[in-house]
């Protein structure tokens, strides 16, 4: 095996291999922990200033302890900044998850941490396997077809759409 070192196009520390092929392996338990994030609204929530996850769970109807694990591993990321007396704050990237704001990323989080976005991206080996779309696989019918029988996921599709 070699040692060469792989540059990542994030941050500024070069990794050997294994330690960044792990980052992408888990890539996924970040990416959930921002759809979480931008389901909660808690960028929003940390516009005007520094909260608690005390603070922040009585607003966002969340255990606090859960909600401080979440924003943890958040701030490892570089999502939010824990300060003084675990208060947290957005970060560059985290406002990049507040609504209405220009950029804003908000709705492509959440939708790619919808359950049926989640799930067809689960039968990937599915598609390359047989060339069949994972999405109606899943959900029984055409992304069209199950956009139209549920508004609400159709907001946040058409939000994430035109965000991106």
């Amino acid at each position: 095996m070699t040692t060469q070192k792989i540059e990542p196009e994030i941050g500024d520390t070069t990794l050997p291999p294994q330690a960044l092929m792990l980052q992408l392996i888990t890539g996924k338990w970040v990416s959930q922990a921002i759809y979480a994030a931008a389901e909660l609204g808690i960028a929003d929530l940390l516009a005007t200033g520094e909260q608690t996850a005390e603070e922040l769970a009585g607003v966002t109807n969340t255990n606090a302890d859960g909600l401080y694990r979440l924003l943890r591993a958040l701030s490892t990321v570089g999502v939010f900044a824990e300060g003084e007396n675990h208060r947290f704050r957005n970060t560059d990237l985290g406002e990049t998850l507040r609504r209405n704001v220009p950029g804003s990323l908000r709705g492509f989080a959440r939708l790619m941490g919808m359950e049926m976005t989640w799930k067809a991206w689960g039968e990937i080996v599915y598609s390359v396997r047989t060339g069949q779309c994972a999405f109606e696989r899943v959900a029984g019918q055409s992304a069209f077809e199950y956009i139209h029988s549920r508004p609400g996921e159709a907001e946040i599709i058409n939000t994430a759409m035109t965000s991106s």
